[in-house]
């Protein structure tokens, strides 16, 4: 009987001993998986930027030579210090040049209107330059063009920076899915100028409105409008967040969120908030 107890106990011991064994090998797994996560994250940051930087380089060889006279006879009509408006110009991503010396440099222009074109990602990266330290330019307008995720990158980067005053920013129609929402999500936990984000039509999932909506709810303090209407892959699976964004955020006081796949009882849920926030619209 002694024999068989302290049998038993080497093997209750020993069984301990395995399970702790299996408990520090699945933690350690999960550790390294962490940290080849972290990894995989800034390896993508990083390929991403030499993307852009190649993608940026053949664009300016490709435009050394490049002319538009209708386009720059067209700015220079308008007034100094005001609005420019070039929306469905046919523009290219050749043209980008000529629009920041002419309306944002020499006209210094508030307002840029540049919706309806052909203006892609490569484009968009030579246009954020031009907004890094920019002190006239309030209101940009690039709905219904090819920004892609890529060129959201490449906006957020400066414009995290807060050394311009861009207030208003539309990507309505842009191809933008769940990955350039975490982007426009980590520009705003540090962004303390933008107060109107337009993102509607976009390809934006309940997952990607997550991520903003927790980003607005903890971090900004200056968004005062979004329009995430037309992302039809919203679904009700986002009300939550939505409501605690609404409830907690100070200064949020409008939410456009029309024709997207949420159900009648969500949208009520949305509605019955908005009416309780004072001052929400």
């Amino acid at each position: 009987d002694d024999c068989r107890s302290s049998w038993c106990t080497q093997l209750s011991d020993q069984s301990k001993d395995d399970e702790m064994f299996e408990n520090e090998s699945e933690a350690s797994d999960q550790s390294q998986k962490k940290v080849r996560v972290r990894f995989d994250e800034h390896e993508n940051q990083t390929e991403m930027d030499t993307k852009c930087l190649r993608s940026r380089r053949k664009f300016v060889l490709e435009s050394n030579q490049y002319q538009n006279f209708k386009l720059k006879q067209k700015i220079r009509q308008q007034k100094n210090n005001s609005q420019v408006y070039l929306k469905g110009q046919k523009l290219i991503d050749r043209d980008m040049n000529i629009i920041i010396e002419e309306a944002i440099i020499k006209k210094q222009c508030t307002w840029l209107y540049l919706s309806s074109n052909k203006i892609t990602s490569v484009c968009v990266s030579i246009l954020a330059e031009a907004l890094n330290n920019n002190k006239t330019l309030e209101q940009l307008y690039l709905s219904d063009n090819q920004v892609c995720d890529n060129g959201v990158y490449s906006l957020i980067k400066i414009l995290s920076l807060n050394n311009n005053i861009l207030k208003r920013l539309n990507l309505t129609k842009n191809g933008i899915t769940e990955i350039g929402a975490k982007y426009l999500a980590e520009m705003l936990k540090t962004n303390k100028i933008l107060t109107h984000l337009n993102l509607g039509e976009n390809e934006i999932n309940d997952h990607g409105v997550q991520i903003l909506s927790d980003a607005i709810e903890n971090y900004n303090t200056t968004i005062q409008s979004l329009d995430i209407s037309s992302n039809k892959l919203l679904t009700d699976e986002s009300i939550d967040y939505l409501l605690q964004m609404i409830k907690n955020n100070s200064s949020l006081n409008k939410l456009q969120i029309y024709n997207c796949s949420l159900s009648e009882k969500g949208k009520q849920k949305l509605k019955t908030s908005e009416q309780l926030k004072k001052n929400f619209k």
